[in-house]
């Protein structure tokens, strides 16, 4: 189920995500963090990755941090993926992002790209 290998904005996004989830500071623009997660969003709806795009989406909906133009796109494509699936994956993503921090979401996402290998 995992993507190893996205397009070339996705794996940018990828890039920023797992630089912030190592490398978290004050100094760190969590703006570039929040829209490199809209852009990942994206590149899991492309390739039939609803809940962990469902998931990506809902998270920005709710975190209070989130700037209004990537708000706005998040809104504009949550409320576009929630028209066309099913009802059950928007209310557990909506459930799965209230519980999340942005470090724990970031941890999430990058193991949907590279799942732990035992």
């Amino acid at each position: 189920m995992a993507e190893t290998r996205l397009a070339a904005p996705a794996n940018n996004a990828v890039e920023a995500l797992r630089e912030f989830a190592l490398n978290d500071s004050p100094r760190t623009n969590r703006h570039e963090v929040y829209a490199a997660m809209s852009v990942f969003a994206v590149a899991c709806l492309e390739r039939g990755l609803t809940q962990t795009a469902a998931d990506t989406l809902a998270y920005l909906l709710q975190d209070p941090g989130v700037i209004a133009t990537v708000r706005r796109e998040a809104v504009e494509i949550f409320d576009e993926l929630e028209s066309r699936i099913c009802p059950r994956v928007i209310l557990d993503a909506r459930a799965f992002a209230e519980g999340m921090d942005l470090l724990s979401m970031l941890e999430y996402l990058l193991d949907v790209i590279e799942p732990e290998t035992t």
